[in-house]
Order: C-alpha cells, then sequence, then structure tokens
C-alpha cells in the first residue's frame, strides 16, 4: 500500500510527538555532579531497554527535532552578571544590531566639545547637553585641567559659546557647565535611557573629540556593568590627587584622550553613560577598556550640582574591608564594617563593628570596593533596603543616611 503525501506528513508529525514526549519525560536538566543528576541518571539506565525501539522507530524524527528538543525542554538561559553582581538568570534576548547612520544625527545634536577660550587651542575634550536650559554635562577632571581659564563649547554645527561653571563633583569625576547667554539656543538635549535595563553585549556608540577630533564616533559592545572603578583626581587649589570608587559601565570601543566628558549611547541614540577614565598604555590609544558613569548616576549628581553648585556624597562613618562568613554551609561575601563611629550613619542604624553588607538597595555587593562605589547613588536624608550579615544570621532592613 502506498501512502500519499499528507499521509506521511501526518505519521511523521506522531513519530515527532512521541518522541518529544519520551523527551520530555526523561530529560536531564540538572547539573552534573548533583544528586539530582545522579538520579536522573539511574532513571534514564533502568529505562535504557526501551531506547533501542524507541530510536529504531524514531532515529530520523530524532535528528529533525534534536535541536529544537533542546530548546524546548532545557530552555536557552544564561545568567545575568552585572560587572561581579550575580542576578537570578535571564532568558537570552534577540536584538538587531543597530544601524548607527540613523541615529548619528541624534547624538551628534546633543553632543559638544569643550576648550579653553583664551588657551591651548589644540586641547580639547566633550561634553553632553542635559537640558534644555543650556546645562552640559563632562568631567571633574576635564574642568579641573581648566581651572583658571575661560571655557567654550562648540556644537556640531560650529556656533560656539561661551560656558559656566556650575558646579563639580571629584567623587564621581562629574561636572556640569551652562551656556553664557542672553538668549539660549534651540538645544537638544539628550534623551535618556535606564542604566537598569542595560545588558553585557549590548551594543554602545560613543561620540567625542578623540585627539582634537571633534564628532568621532567609535563603537563596541557593553563588556561590563556596575564595575566599582577606581579614579584619582586633583581637589581644588591641591596638587595632591586622592583616590575614590565609583561605579562604571565598561566598554571594548576605542576610547581615546579626548574622549572625556563624551555621551555613550544606546541603538536608539539614547544616553547611557559619560566617559571617564580609561585603561590606556603611556597615553597612546585605547585598549579596549574603557569605563563609563551610568546615566542614573549621572542624571542624580548633575540635578544636585544644578540646583545646589555642589554634591555632598554620604559615608556609613566605619572603615569597610573585604569580609566572608559561612552559613548554612555557604560563603556569604561582603564589606565588613570596623571602627563604627558611634553617632553615625552606621551606629545610628545599629549596625556594629564586624557586620558584613551582602547588598544595597537592588546591588549585591562581595567586597568593600562595590559598596563603597554603590554608596555615590545615595545622598543624605535618603533610605534604603540593605541585607547584611550580624552574629552569624544574614538580616534585612533600612539603612537612612
Amino acid at each position: 500500500m502506498t501512502l500519499d503525501e499528507d499521509e506521511r506528513e501526518r505519521l511523521q508529525r506522531e513519530r515527532n510527538r512521541a518522541y518529544l514526549e519520551y523527551l520530555k519525560e526523561h530529560a536531564v536538566q540538572t547539573r552534573p555532579g548533583s544528586r539530582e543528576h545522579a538520579q536522573s541518571q539511574t532513571s534514564v539506565r533502568r529505562h535504557s531497554s526501551r531506547l533501542p525501539v524507541v530510536l529504531a522507530l524514531l532515529i530520523i524524527p530524532a535528528f529533525i527535532v534534536a535541536g529544537i528538543v533542546v530548546l524546548e525542554v532545557t530552555g536557552y538561559r544564561i545568567p545575568a552578571t552585572y560587572g561581579s553582581y550575580e542576578t537570578e538568570a535571564q532568558e537570552t534576548l534577540s536584538h538587531d544590531f543597530p544601524i548607527w547612520e540613523d541615529v548619528t544625527s541624534t547624538i551628534a545634536r546633543s553632543s559638544v566639545y569643550v576648550y579653553p577660550i583664551d588657551g591651548n587651542t589644540e586641547w580639547k575634550s566633550s561634553g553632553v547637553v542635559f537640558d534644555a536650559d543650556g546645562h552640559i554635562v563632562t568631567n571633574y577632571h576635564v574642568v579641573r585641567a581648566l581651572d583658571g581659564l575661560e571655557m567654550g563649547v562648540v556644537f556640531a554645527s560650529e556656533v560656539a559659546y561661551y560656558v559656566d561653571l556650575i558646579g563639580r563633583d571629584i567623587e564621581t569625576d562629574l561636572a556640569v557647565v551652562r551656556i553664557n547667554t542672553e538668549t539660549l539656543p534651540y538645544l537638544h538635549p539628550a534623551e535618556r535611557a535606564s542604566a537598569s535595563s542595560l545588558q553585557i553585549g549590548q551594543p554602545v556608540a560613543a561620540m567625542g573629540t578623540p585627539r582634537n577630533l571633534p564628532f568621532s564616533l567609535t563603537t563596541g559592545v557593553i563588556s561590563g556593568i556596575d564595575k566599582p572603578h577606581y579614579g584619582s583626581f586633583e581637589p581644588e587649589g591641591s596638587d595632591e590627587s586622592i583616590g575614590v570608587y565609583f561605579p562604571v559601565i565598561q566598554t571594548d570601543a576605542s576610547i581615546n584622550p579626548g574622549n572625556s566628558g563624551s555621551g555613550w549611547f544606546d541603538g536608539d541614540g539614547k544616553l547611557i553613560g559619560i566617559t571617564t577614565g580609561g585603561k590606556t598604555t603611556d597615553q597612546q590609544g585605547s585598549v579596549g577598556t574603557d569605563f563609563a558613569i551610568p546615566v542614573d548616576l549621572v542624571e542624580k549628581i548633575a540635578n544636585r550640582i544644578i540646583e545646589y553648585g555642589f554634591v555632598e556624597h554620604v559615608t556609613l562613618d566605619a572603615d569597610l574591608e573585604y569580609g566572608a562568613i559561612e552559613i548554612d554551609r555557604v560563603w556569604q561575601k561582603g564589606a565588613q564594617l570596623s571602627n563604627v563611629s558611634e553617632g553615625g550613619v552606621a551606629s545610628s542604624n545599629e549596625l556594629a563593628d564586624g557586620d558584613i553588607i551582602l547588598s544595597i538597595g537592588d546591588k549585591r555587593v562581595t567586597n568593600a570596593r562595590q559598596l563603597e562605589a554603590q554608596l555615590k547613588y545615595y545622598f543624605l536624608g535618603e533610605c534604603t533596603l540593605i541585607t547584611y550579615v550580624h552574629s552569624e544570621e544574614i538580616h534585612e532592613k533600612s539603612l537612612c543616611f
């Protein structure tokens, strides 16, 4: 008897369905070496006598659906790691690679270069239009280098303006200047994304003034999120640098001298960060490890500078160091407190010497540097949730500054 084409397709679908059900029943989804994995392997061996029959009947459908079955049964999931902070596993998302020429004009309209009006005409750096009131965000170390000099900014249209310094923050390497003119031009402030939605591997573009080449575009991918970055800067009126930690995004895009203060943008042309210092080799060029202050932190710091002219950061009024303790056979790592000052923030929140902070807000911390960096998000009068270890037990509480 000869089967027609429809009948053959129907039988093939039935074989595929039967094979899929078999794999769903016996698929191993546990980690090798675990108890569940051993049990499932035993179960597979117990039913191994059936396997030759199944394979004999369904060998062709097996090859047809094998690729699909892996995705159907186990799913395709990877753990999302933001810097060194591990979060719950997230399903992979498919992103269309951005067509940068479609958003370059948008990026350029909100970008400027910063220069000394009466100084070295070969010295240029970068900035981003923050709002329609003429405020422009750049780096602390950019305006620090121009102390005592009049500053100007130039737009992609080649129109130039004097700017006044509004304020700066050494602890996050941010500064705000404002266009000095009686009649403000029509500005195109950078539309801002949210740093919380960023993913490692996501495409990124930066526009700045590398090596005195204004409005140069460079592209790459995000290679790290929420990294604790160490910056060394000179305070006003001092030639001695101080070191600070603040959170950054990392990229492999080519960031060179002159890109300082430039904006990083996503595939929709939305601002995701402001360039800060990177890892270069004798200032000869990028080595693929460069950093930006996340846009959420930029927004908080810039608004504070615009309102008050300065930023006052919080501390815990205690020394921080790496701490680890084993609880229920799991090692808990974090930032351990010592020398807690009486009447300070930690003491007022009933934290004591030896307590280990494991997370702050929605960010996990596994060492003192990460906690110090995350504290840059908070101001006096604000509260956030922390988890911490006290007397070998994990607790959760509200921390108020």
